[in-house]
């Protein structure tokens, strides 16, 4: 299975960097054998040809935008750590399944560590990294707060609640006394927060401050109630926690991957990776421009010419 991995990889690499004849990739020694099962004879270009037609999209992102983040992120020794606590947790939690999958694979844990662990840390790096370099502007976008919200489905609960909160009672043990799922912790909320009601969202991120203390505020269709704390409304002063919230967001996360492939000149020549992209991931593919630039494109071949 490495051995497989890696001809995609540098097949995949081969066809995204370089122009290939008649816009498609092949490989020098596809005839080359791989195994046999009884009669069954597997080649090079047999398992090339079979991820491609399967997994050709998602295995191009992950190798590209490793290639990226290995110039982009350095491994620090707080990445190896993190790296190597979760493979010390896969070890105890799975075992000598673990070991025994790895080995399936034609890895060792070493192996593991270094080509999937810690690239994998990398890429998650780009993201915030991305989200760092542009924090200013995507503050502005998504306006995160810092705050404590805690649901009530019953306005009897919300009320005494309340009572006990601005009494000073502690807001994770509120929660649990009157029948709330909550945490009672502070988390950071933004415009995407969807698991916020509307009303409730946008009451919290426009105009709500410190001062103003816990505050209920009804669901917009008053099927439920929210007692809500501002904690700080300035990411700045939240910074980390912001950027950890922006970078999950899925318009950040397509905007970071779009970010780093244009500095990078991703360009996709082989058709079979290029259909395989445009099917799954066509927000990827540069080269076709921005998605805002192909809506004005079309918008303007289809409106008619006013006298």
């Amino acid at each position: 299975m490495k051995k497989t991995n890696a001809i995609m990889t540098s097949a995949v690499l081969l066809c995204l960097l370089t122009g290939c004849k008649d816009a498609s990739a092949d490989l020098n020694d596809k005839d080359t054998v791989l195994f046999k099962v009884g009669e069954t004879t597997v080649t090079k270009g047999t398992v090339y040809d079979m991820l491609m037609n399967s997994a050709a999209s998602d295995t191009i992102m992950n190798s590209v935008q490793k290639k990226i983040a290995a110039k982009e992120i350095e491994i620090t020794d707080d990445i190896k750590k993190d790296a190597q606590e979760t493979l010390d947790m896969y070890v105890e939690y799975y075992g000598d399944s673990f070991t025994s999958y790895l080995e399936q694979l034609g890895m060792t844990t070493e192996d593991y560590l270094n080509e999937s662990l810690i690239p994998s840390i990398q890429v998650e790096q780009l993201s915030e990294k991305y989200v760092n370099e542009n924090f200013a502007s995507l503050a502005e976008t998504y306006k995160p707060v810092k705050a404590i919200l805690i649901d009530f489905t019953e306005q009897a609960d919300a009320d005494a609640a309340l009572e006990e909160l601005k009494n000073g009672s502690d807001p994770a043990d509120v929660a649990s006394t009157h029948n709330s799922s909550s945490s009672g912790t502070a988390m950071v909320y933004t415009t995407e927060s969807s698991s916020v009601d509307s009303l409730v969202r946008t009451t919290m991120l426009n105009g709500m401050t410190a001062d103003d203390g816990w505050t209920m505020i009804p669901a917009s269709d008053g099927s439920s109630f929210s007692i809500v704390k501002i904690e700080e409304t300035d990411p700045e002063k939240f910074h980390d926690d912001a950027v950890s919230t922006l970078r999950t967001l899925a318009d950040v996360s397509t905007a970071s991957t779009r970010y780093w492939l244009e500095k990078y000149s991703f360009h996709v020549y082989d058709i079979t990776a290029y259909n395989a992209i445009k099917n799954e991931h066509p927000e990827y593919l540069i080269q076709d421009g921005s998605p805002e630039t192909e809506e004005t494109e079309e918008t303007a071949e289809t409106t008619e010419p006013t006298e």
